[in-house]
């Protein structure tokens, strides 16, 4: 891969919490969307629920969307806005490949200190 392919590329940083008042903030059939985080441009931007509509967050279908544990933030995208998003950086999954597999700390925590002594 050209090393400057992401210098052109639409990134788009994400995270998203989740209404656990149920108990079942990880089901995305029991639970909504709370608020969306997001930076792209180096501009961070925080939507909440009343705000977080299909039209409005279509564009993530394009982009390119890097997050940790990504799989979560997929399902209740999907489920909740059906927008699919297509091209994901996960860093969960990269720190599964990075070590193998064997590593087994893969929690955003971990690997922020890991990687950044934070």
């Amino acid at each position: 891969m050209d090393k400057d392919y992401y210098k052109n590329q639409n990134l788009v940083y994400l995270d998203i919490e989740t209404d656990d008042s149920k108990d079942c903030g990880t089901d995305p059939y029991r639970s909504k969307i709370v608020t969306m985080q997001m930076m792209m441009n180096g501009i961070k931007g925080i939507k909440c629920n009343d705000e977080i509509t299909t039209k409005r967050f279509k564009f993530l279908e394009k982009a390119v969307v890097v997050g940790h544990n990504l799989l979560f933030e997929c399902k209740f995208i999907k489920h909740h806005l059906n927008i699919t998003l297509k091209n994901v950086y996960d860093t969960m999954i990269a720190e599964h490949v990075i070590t193998g597999g064997v590593s087994g700390r893969t929690s955003l925590n971990e690997l922020t200190e890991k990687y950044c002594g934070i």
